[in-house]
């Protein structure tokens, strides 16, 4: 694997997504929960469109539902810096990740997860 192209890229978004979504979730109050990461990474914002134009997209998406508990959370922590980062991913960084990419590191994200759920969490 080492000598594939691309290797550590795919290995340290992977690893980002996961510390994310799992701080996300925290902040929310949700459970760090298989179950939870992935429904939280499949409702993911795929485009600017996602985040600008359809509303629908911010009704019933979970990962936007945790965004806005996270957000006041921090807000009342006066952790705007930890913020910042946070959406920062996942509100600008990963829909402009090209089609491929996004698919790639949610499939291979939630590919894993898939297999340890089954194994019994």
């Amino acid at each position: 694997m080492d000598m594939m192209r691309g290797y550590a890229f795919w290995r340290d978004c992977c690893a980002v997504m996961a510390n994310n979504v799992c701080e996300c979730l925290r902040l929310a109050g949700e459970q760090v929960s298989i179950a939870n990461i992935i429904r939280f990474v499949e409702s993911l914002p795929k485009s600017r469109s996602d985040l600008l134009d359809d509303s629908r997209w911010r009704e019933q998406s979970y990962c936007y539902q945790c965004l806005l508990r996270a957000d006041k959370k921090l807000e009342e922590e006066a952790n705007r810096a930890r913020g910042d980062k946070l959406f920062g991913y996942f509100l600008q960084y990963f829909p402009e990740r090209g089609y491929l990419a996004q698919e790639t590191m949610i499939d291979s994200f939630v590919g894993i997860l898939g297999v340890l759920k089954e194994c019994g969490e």
